[in-house]
Formats: C-alpha cells, structure tokens, sequence
C-alpha cells in the first residue's frame, strides 16, 4: 500500500461533509469546524499506510487542530507495543481527549489488565470528566469478567457523575456487565444503590440489547419503576 506524503492533505481530501454534519451533532461540546468528517475505517486504513517515523513524528505533535487528528492519534497509541511507552504517550494527549469518541476507541493493549485496571481507579478521582469517563470504560473493557467484577463496579459508580458524558459510560458498562457477566450483574442492579439516571439507562440500553433476555429486561424495568416510586414517595 502507498505511503501517504501529505497528511493534512489526506485528511482534507477524504473528509465528507454529510458525515461531518452527522458526526458533529454527536460531539455538541466541541466546534463543528474542527470536523472534516472521516469515517474510523478510512482512519484506520490511514493509520496502517503512515510510516513508523510519520507515526512518532504525528503523536509529538499535540494539541492537533481537528478531530479526526485526535482519533488517528488513538489508533496510533493503540499499536504501541511497549507499555510504559504507551501509559506516557496517553498521557500526553489526556487534556485534549475531550469526546466519547475518542474515549471509547482508546484501548492500549500493551497495558496489563491488572495495571490498567489499577490506573483506571485512580482516574475516577480526576476532575476532568472525560478522564473519569476514560476510567469507567476501561473498567467495563478489561473487568467485567475479573473475580472482582462487582467491587470494581461499585468502585467506579461512587465517581461523580453529574455529567452526562461519565453517567452514560456507567449505563453501559451496567449494561455490559448483565451481557457478559450475567450472574453477578443482574442481582448487581437489582440490590445496588444505583443513580437513578444512570440505572434508567442502563435499563434502556438493556432493553434494546439482543443479548439480554425479555425476562432479565421485565425484573429490571419493575425494579427501576420501584426506584422511582420510592424517591417520590
């Protein structure tokens, strides 16, 4: 596959404006006209045609101007195979990771599950809200199936959440939790002292999951109908 010379020049040629439109609606909390518009799969074959010195020349420079920068730049730190290399480089973007975009195509696989998982907690303490967010997803990608599944949870529903963008993570982690780790998850829901917008959506994304049976979804609409009598009453 041929090299690409011309970075920004690729990224202007490739960006689509009926995409960019949509995909700005999804982003309201930063400026449309730091959108062009690229689909993640052109990103990613982007990602796979830079060279080794593009790719290091491209992570040290931050902050980058458009959005799709940042996500080439997730891509990248993705591939990196040494991990402290990764943890030090992820922290140098962590002040511009500012969407759930960005937040939920982040994995760093050359972390350990034991160290990411670690550095996730300390994250919940952050007060940056995307970088809260960034801990809470880490823990639904890397813990749901630990031994510590549910303390893991509970840790990570004690953040604060007032937020959108962190209470959304949450739901979907809950979610996540009933789909692939059902035993501990589903009476986790039920018994935990769970925000009630957050449980609200998790149920709903539970709802509208395949993976979650029509019975599991019925306990746990009449649970949170129960939740929200009793905060009326």
């Amino acid at each position: 596959m041929e090299e690409i010379k011309d970075l920004k020049q690729w990224l202007q040629e490739n960006s689509d404006p009926k995409y960019r439109e949509f995909s700005s609606r999804l982003m309201p909390n930063i400026d449309a006209q730091t959108v062009l518009g690229i689909r993640m799969p052109l990103l990613r074959q982007l990602a796979g045609r830079l060279s080794q010195t593009q790719k290091e020349q491209f992570i040290r420079e931050v902050p980058h101007p458009w959005h799709e920068e940042n996500l080439l730049h997730v891509l990248l730190l993705n591939e990196i195979k040494e991990d402290q290399k990764a943890w030090k480089e992820y922290l140098r973007l962590q002040p511009f990771i500012k969407t759930w975009a960005l937040t939920d195509s982040l994995n760093l696989p050359a972390l350990s599950d034991e160290v990411l998982l670690e550095r996730s907690l300390d994250m919940l303490k952050s007060q940056d809200s995307y970088v809260r967010r960034q801990g809470v997803i880490w823990i639904m990608k890397r813990g749901l199936q630990k031994k510590n599944a549910a303390a893991l949870a509970l840790q990570a529903l004690n953040v604060s959440c007032k937020e959108r963008e962190v209470q959304l993570a949450l739901a979907w982690m809950l979610c996540e939790g009933v789909c692939k780790n059902r035993k501990v998850f589903l009476p986790f829901l039920l018994e935990q002292d769970i925000d009630v917008q957050v449980l609200g959506t998790a149920v709903s994304k539970c709802r509208d999951s395949l993976r979650v049976s029509r019975e599991d979804v019925r306990m746990l609409k009449a649970h949170l109908k129960d939740v929200k009598q009793k905060q009326q009453e």
